[in-house]
């Protein structure tokens, strides 16, 4: 008799057990499969949008509603002579549905020279601006940087950085 209420007690402690086991189990399975539907949309979310700008750069910018791209945004010119001129050209990508509008550029020297505003960049395609860079007479590093202003959704600006040295 003793026995047999040691017996149902050790069964009645495993049987909870392995409920709990199984609980636990089917809790990180679940953890695990919501992980994987979750890395699958966020894998297809990112090749949609890899596929929609062209380029994996191009990725974070899409997804925060950025839809005129100005590229490079970091524009190193190495070292130039002194006094000279430099010319670049930036690429402006519209990646909207309709046709965007670059309003104008605020510059941090006057050493940069633009192309007329405002500049219409029809829907999906590019345009280039021309970048005139007066490089200074003595020898320094320099850094300057563009701040362009769009018609676009919500605001947004993109600022382009130029380094450089004279020696």
């Amino acid at each position: 008799m003793i026995d047999n209420s040691l017996e149902t007690t050790s069964q009645d402690a495993t049987a909870s057990c392995s409920v709990k086991g199984v609980r636990r189990s089917g809790m990180l399975r679940f953890v695990i499969q919501v992980a994987a539907i979750a890395l699958l949309l966020g894998s297809a979310l990112i090749g949609f949008v890899r596929w929609r700008t062209g380029s994996m750069g191009r990725v974070w910018p899409y997804l925060v509603g950025q839809r005129l791209l100005i590229e490079p945004t970091d524009l190193d010119l190495g070292d130039g002579e002194r006094e000279g001129v430099l010319e670049r050209e930036l690429r402006v990508l519209n990646l909207a549905p309709r046709p965007l509008m670059l309003l104008g550029a605020q510059r941090s020297c006057g050493c940069i020279t633009l192309d007329e505003f405002p500049i219409v960049v029809p829907a999906g395609e590019e345009r280039h601006l021309r970048l005139r860079i007066g490089m200074p007479g003595t020898p320094m590093s320099f850094e300057h940087s563009i701040r362009f202003f769009s018609d676009e959704p919500g605001g947004s600006s993109v600022v382009v950085t130029i380094r450089g040295s004279v020696s």
